[in-house]
């Protein structure tokens, strides 16, 4: 369990923005105030934050076998029953290191609720992140990679896959001087049991234009819904966003 702060979102709109949002105070203040305000960030700051980064479901692994998977019109990926009762769009770049956080914190529970069928989810993969990876076209590559695993209907290869993505040693840095070549994301695919035939989708970028299109598609549909507020990772119900800073949001959902 982790007590750091959650990497802030990454807003499309704002990007190359260096602008500090933190405001800075200043006050002069005797040593025993001092102690006082640091006793109130130990309190109201450090707790909430353990809690609302705990891991949920930690350790509960991907989707079941047999778990429905398919590619929608528009790009995007639903994985679960179509006809469960509560249905989210889960905004993505892969290579946004708020949605690895995301992922490593969230994905078990996730794959908990679609397997209970409580819970679809309907991926929508962005590529805005792009030229902050080393190849330029990283996240749009790895959607591509995604579809691969995707059209096959496989479920719980396609949980496996998106999670590995996610994963340290895995998922490029930002800004980093290197990233994965569509030979070394077929290679995670192989890794977790995809076939030939999806290795080599993935090895020929079969997909990456399919991908492009979605993603440009989805970034559409996330401004349309927020107003022109496109960050990842961001997860939509019903039109409205979900606050994913509060642990329990999927319990919150499920239960209605």
């Amino acid at each position: 369990m982790s007590s750091k702060k959650p990497p802030k979102k990454y807003n499309a709109a704002k990007l190359g923005n260096n602008k500090r949002n933190d405001a800075l105070l200043t006050y002069v203040l005797g040593g025993v105030a001092i102690v006082a305000i640091i006793v109130l960030i130990v309190i109201f700051v450090v707790l909430p934050n353990t809690k609302d980064t705990e891991v949920q479901a930690e350790g509960y692994g991907s989707v079941q076998e047999g778990t429905p998977v398919k590619v929608i019109d528009n790009g995007g990926v639903l994985l679960g029953d179509p006809n469960a009762p509560v249905k989210i769009d889960a905004y993505e770049d892969f290579l946004c290191p708020a949605c690895a956080m995301f992922e490593h914190q969230f994905g078990g529970a996730i794959n908990q609720a679609i397997d209970n069928g409580q819970m679809a989810v309907h991926y929508h993969m962005l590529d805005f992140l792009n030229k902050y990876s080393a190849s330029g076209d990283y996240s749009t590559r790895a959607a591509g990679a995604a579809l691969c695993v995707a059209d096959t209907g496989d479920g719980a290869l396609f949980s496996k896959f998106h999670s590995a993505l996610f994963q340290d040693g895995v998922k490029p840095e930002e800004n980093g001087s290197t990233d994965l070549s569509n030979s070394q994301l077929s290679e995670v695919a192989k890794q977790v049991g995809a076939d030939d035939a999806v290795v080599s989708c993935i090895a020929d970028g079969a997909k990456v234009d399919a991908a492009k299109a979605g993603a440009q598609s989805s970034m559409q549909q996330l401004s349309d819904q927020t107003g022109g507020q496109v960050s990842t990772p961001t997860v939509m119900h019903d039109g409205k966003k979900v606050n994913i800073q509060s642990a329990d949001w999927i319990t919150q959902l499920t239960a209605q």
